[in-house]
């Protein structure tokens, strides 16, 4: 049960994250606000996850639940790497 509320908490921080993106970039919004509900449902029916994984064909539900998190991050690490490389360049707010 700790687990739990732990993993909420940061998912609801996953969710703020998304909704604060949101005008600089909508599609990393988009999706971020998407895992981080299917995170907070799997959270709390963590059975699910192993459905959804053997529908699709992935073994177990854990390891779905880390494929996802791998191609999430990668997302959000490529919407910030412009910004690293050229901070005084605001490239997303190019109107």
């Amino acid at each position: 049960m700790i687990a739990q509320a732990i993993l909420s908490l940061l998912l609801c921080c996953v969710l703020i994250y998304s909704w604060a993106e949101y005008r600089r970039s909508p599609a990393v919004a988009l999706l971020s606000f998407i895992a981080g509900l299917a995170g907070l449902y799997f959270v709390w029916m963590p059975a699910h996850s192993t459905h959804v994984a053997e529908f699709i064909g992935i073994g177990r539900g854990a390891d779905l639940i880390m494929y996802l998190w791998a191609c999430i991050s990668l997302i959000v690490l490529l919407n910030l790497h412009p910004l690293a490389v050229c901070p005084e360049c605001d490239i997303a707010n190019h109107r």
